[in-house]
């Protein structure tokens, strides 16, 4: 029953997803590409260091608690 219960919900959650597009046509890439939102250099710079900022908060913190799981499975 509940395997038969998790392939109705995979089938559901396919169902519901959206279709891929492919674009090959190079005009309909170039069209796509260039109607992608601009970014100033500025909000450009804004979101590296803002990414920079997070990306260093992560490691950081996945190495603290690396550590300290390890402290902890040495210890017990």
């Amino acid at each position: 029953m509940k395997g038969e219960l998790t392939f109705l919900m995979l089938g559901l959650i396919l169902w519901v997803m959206k279709k891929a597009v492919y674009l090959t046509d190079p005009a309909e890439m170039r069209k796509a590409r260039l109607n992608q939102p601009r970014v100033s250099s500025e909000q450009a710079r804004r979101q590296r260091e803002a990414l920079r900022r997070a990306s260093e908060k992560f490691s950081e913190d996945a190495k603290s608690e690396t550590c300290s799981r390890g402290r902890v499975n040495r210890g017990g």
